[in-house]
């Protein structure tokens, strides 16, 4: 038989070999629909263009329709896999149409993330943060931030894991373990049984929800619910229903409060997933079960920092989630981008261990949002406002956050006498605390010149205490350490011309 000539091999292989070549270029390209789906072109939301392939990495840049880049990064399966089922690997982006950072999140050689995880709102504002080993977030407290900056924070147990080390074993009085992405709890006493786990509540403003399942047709225990600021059984707060009943109350030193004790309610829904959630505001604290209002206290102060679930009676219970949004950060540095995000500065001081706090009228007059600091400790609270008054130029506040404790009075006194002129006095303020001069406490010191004020004001001192913007709402002390009055008010024109309210107004 003749062999054929050699080249005709050659030539073949060469074809294959170009053949091989050119599929591989078509396969750089690939169209995928919204959902970064496989699609045809005329369908196409992204284009994805295949950048390096290693074999065990495929380096992709995916593009919207105008050019803008949507996703770099690479992936360890398929270039043809749907988005929602990749396996992400090593550092990837995620863009926004204009170009602004989307996410950026790092994964490991099995797709699970693994380091910080960063998203971003459009305006390029922080959204979240997060840090995670191998799939497992090591941060209890997810951070967001609103689009202009606000902050708030939320812890969610799905029970998937036992990554925050919920005590589970079982013994001839009761069980705890997790199945089935649930945590079940059973009594196998009169006595009931709990689990909680430490997560502090730093706000005055939180939101704490708890999903309970489906009653079980057997075994099932007849009471169920939520325990928080649990520091032991002798202080505690309590939010429990019982068939079509639920109760509301609290231990403090062993004494038992009740709020609610066995109301009827019918937002309760028998044989479903039931979920109660306790939501602490300034003014009320409020109790809802699916949705639904069902009671009203006077706001919570959070001492403890345990939260979990309870269970009554004999019988089992499981749990689908817990979670808690804190919404605002207080007793933190103040939650905003920075010092040069604030629109208005002054002074202030306490009158009462209970927190409340004297200003003026002008610093707090059209705020949104209101924060006393403590530059020498580093903490800021959120207050609101309680009074305050245009004509005397006065604003009284209160601190409204879990975390402010005082425990020693003010050590100082409001005087109800009006001084003498020529009396010496001086203040103590935070004049330009954004703009130079520091936070510091800044001290200045003058006597009273006249007992009427600006016009002949008969509520106001004249004085020649120097004082400069940031100065408004400091406390004047006469030499004994008494307020005096509070500063409001300087002419910048004339040389050491001051005001200050009269004390007795206050």
């Amino acid at each position: 038989m003749k062999r054929p000539f050699p080249y005709v091999n050659l030539l073949l292989t060469a074809i294959l070999a170009t053949l091989s070549s050119l599929a591989c270029i078509a396969q750089e390209k690939v169209y995928l629909n919204v959902n970064q789906e496989v699609t045809e072109e005329k369908f196409a939301y992204y284009t994805q263009i295949l950048l390096k392939d290693s074999g065990d990495a495929h380096c992709l840049r995916i593009t919207f329709g105008n050019g803008a880049v949507f996703f770099k990064g690479c992936i360890s399966n398929s270039i043809y896999e749907a988005g929602k089922n990749r396996k992400y690997i090593g550092l990837c982006k995620w863009y926004y149409k204009n170009g602004s950072l989307k996410q950026i999140a790092s994964y490991n050689s099995i797709g699970e993330l693994d380091g910080k995880a960063t998203s971003y709102h459009e305006n390029g504002n922080l959204n979240t943060t997060a840090d995670y080993k191998n799939g497992v977030r090591t941060t209890k407290k997810m951070v967001f931030f609103t689009e202009n900056g606000d902050q708030y924070t939320l812890f969610k147990e799905d029970f998937k894991t036992n990554a925050n080390d919920w005590e589970v074993y079982n013994s001839e009085l009761n069980e705890a373990y997790m199945e089935d992405g649930k945590f079940v709890l059973n009594s196998l006493s009169g006595r009931g049984t709990s689990r909680h786990i430490t997560i502090p509540i730093k706000s005055a403003s939180f939101e704490l929800e708890l999903e309970i399942s489906p009653p079980l047709s057997k075994n099932n225990a007849p009471i169920r619910g939520l325990i928080y600021n649990f520091g032991s059984w002798n202080n505690y707060y309590y939010f429990i229903i019982q068939g079509s009943y639920f109760s509301v109350g609290k231990v403090v030193d062993g004494e038992h409060q009740k709020s609610a004790n066995l109301l009827s309610t019918i937002r309760i829904k028998p044989g479903e997933e039931n979920v109660l959630k306790v939501k602490n505001e300034f003014e009320v604290c409020s109790y809802f079960i699916n949705g639904e209002l069902v009671h009203k206290t006077d706001p919570q102060k959070i001492k403890f920092d345990k939260v979990g679930m309870v269970v009554g009676g004999i019988g089992k219970a499981k749990f689908n989630y817990l979670s808690l949004k804190e919404t605002s950060s207080n007793g933190l540095p103040i939650p905003i981008a920075g010092d040069e995000d604030i629109k208005g500065s002054g002074s202030g001081f306490l009158i009462s261990k209970q927190g409340y706090v004297i200003t003026n009228h002008h610093v707090v007059d059209g705020a949104t949002r209101i924060y006393v600091e403590f530059p020498a400790v580093k903490k800021s609270y959120l207050t609101r406002v309680i009074l305050k008054d245009k004509a005397t130029d006065l604003a009284l506040l209160k601190i409204e956050d879990s975390t402010y404790i005082q425990d020693q009075e003010v050590p100082y006194v409001l005087s109800t006498s009006v001084s003498d002129v020529g009396s010496e006095v001086f203040t103590l303020g935070y004049p330009f605390a954004f703009s130079g001069l520091g936070k510091e406490v800044k001290f200045t010191d003058g006597k009273i010149s006249s007992k009427t004020g600006y016009d002949n004001d008969l509520s106001s001192y004249q004085t020649t205490i120097p004082i400069q913007p940031g100065n408004s709402g400091s406390p004047m002390f006469d030499d004994g350490g008494n307020v005096v009055g509070c500063m409001n008010a300087g002419i910048r024109s004339a040389d050491n011309v001051s005001y200050s309210i009269k004390s007795n107004y206050i």
